[in-house]
């Protein structure tokens, strides 16, 4: 979330416009402005969200980002409106956490599948010797799939070593997240 504040900054372009004025101009229609969104925003934001570990704050931040993104292109008061009559507006549902939990889940197909990477793979599984520190247990990266898919983590190492599986999770999670 610490990219917040880059993306928001005055990045410029080859032409020497701000994204600020690209965005946000009236000028635009509003596909396309979703779609510089998407192209020039969004994966500035998300890189490295697949190691994100995620708690509700910040859910909650993810949330409010885009949410804050929407309301500047469509310039709508904060306290205007509510969430979902600017989504309404705008003709689209929330899609960066789903877009987080695509990409959380498509990286631990992609290390239980490689042979590269063995000694990421035994991190991830627990299969580290040692003890665990004293006081109350982590939110850990793999407790945010289990909750998210509803399986075990012996479901969910099984499941990534299949394209297909992996395919279908993506896709059940696409469509509960557009009902």
């Amino acid at each position: 979330v610490v990219h917040i504040a880059i993306v928001c900054g005055s990045w410029q372009g080859a032409s020497g416009w701000t994204m600020n004025i690209l965005l946000f101009s009236r000028d635009l229609s509003l596909e396309l402005r979703i779609r510089m969104l998407r192209c020039y925003i969004f994966p500035v934001f998300l890189y490295g969200s697949e190691s994100w570990t995620l708690n509700q704050i910040l859910k909650n931040r993810i949330n409010a980002f885009e949410m804050y993104l929407y309301r500047r292109m469509m310039r709508i008061f904060w306290m205007d409106r509510g969430n979902e009559e600017v989504l309404r507006r705008m003709g689209k549902d929330k899609e960066l956490l789903s877009t987080v939990k695509e990409r959380k889940l498509q990286y631990v197909g992609h290390i239980m599948r490689g042979d590269r990477y063995e000694v990421l793979r035994l991190v991830i599984e627990g299969k580290i010797e040692g003890r665990r520190s004293v006081g109350r247990r982590q939110n850990s990266w793999l407790k945010d799939l289990r909750r998210w898919f509803g399986r075990t983590s012996i479901e969910i190492f099984r499941g990534a070593v299949s394209r297909t599986i992996i395919a279908s999770w993506i896709a059940n999670l696409r469509r509960e997240t557009a009902a």
